[in-house]
């Protein structure tokens, strides 16, 4: 149904009419209150997202780009959908590159963000390029450009190769956004878990505020890939003063 081998005006008024037909009202007031405040600048009409990805690898099988040129933002099912496309493009990767980047100012929420990063596998066997891509948003003013950088951080480059410098990378994070510390304080539990021996060497010394700080020991300490006996080590850790 959605396979096309060009997007008109008129594909993209039945891919709304679609969307609104598939909406679930019990669904759109769960998902809204998971993402606060998001229903005030994106309406969300309260599509499940495995319903999403299905129409998204449907419209990848055809004419991604032609979708990705055309479709507009007026709804959060919409930017998934376009989130989700870019990830299943099959294309140079630059181009690519190129339609993440547009891609970016449209992110204003942390389910967008996550899910758009998650399916970005295409990063995989470029992973020197995107890297340096990801340097212009580490330090951006925008919050959600650098939970952007941070959560692509996580997901492909905590690994040994590239820990030292992601670790860095955490410890230079200046922005005070609450999605951004929370990022920062995920991708540090994660590198805990791949990367051990240097995750708690640098816990042990850091210039983290002490939220962000309490906050990476607090989701250490909920992994199931951490011992009872680590558990104990890092609740022994934790700082006064959170709220610093």
């Amino acid at each position: 149904m959605w396979v096309k081998n060009n997007w008109l005006d008129k594909d993209f008024v039945e891919l709304e009419k679609y969307l609104f037909f598939l909406k679930d009202a019990k669904y759109r007031d769960f998902h809204s209150k998971l993402v606060p405040g998001v229903d005030d600048v994106l309406p969300i009409i309260g599509v499940r997202l495995p319903i999403l990805r299905k129409i998204a690898g449907e419209i990848a099988k055809g004419n991604g780009e032609s979708f990705l040129r055309g479709i507009s933002g007026d709804y959060y099912e919409k930017v998934m959908l376009k989130a989700i496309v870019i990830g299943n493009l099959r294309s140079d990767f630059k181009k690519i590159l190129g339609f993440i980047e547009d891609f970016i100012p449209q992110i204003n929420n942390w389910a967008i963000c996550d899910s758009f990063v998650s399916g970005l596998t295409v990063v995989k066997k470029n992973r020197e390029e995107f890297y340096t891509f990801l340097s212009e948003y580490l330090h951006s003013e925008d919050e959600y450009k650098v939970r952007f950088a941070v959560i692509s951080i996580m997901d492909y480059y905590t690994d040994s190769q590239y820990i030292s410098e992601i670790l860095e990378i955490y410890d230079s994070i200046s922005h005070n956004g609450y999605y951004v510390k929370m990022a920062v304080a995920w991708g540090l539990s994660v590198a805990y878990v791949k990367e051990k021996e240097k995750t708690m060497a640098y816990l042990k010394n850091n210039n983290l505020d002490n939220w962000t700080y309490n906050k990476a020991l607090q989701k250490i300490i909920e992994s199931n890939r951490v011992t009872k006996e680590e558990k104990t080590i890092i609740r022994t850790m934790k700082r006064k003063n959170p709220g610093c």
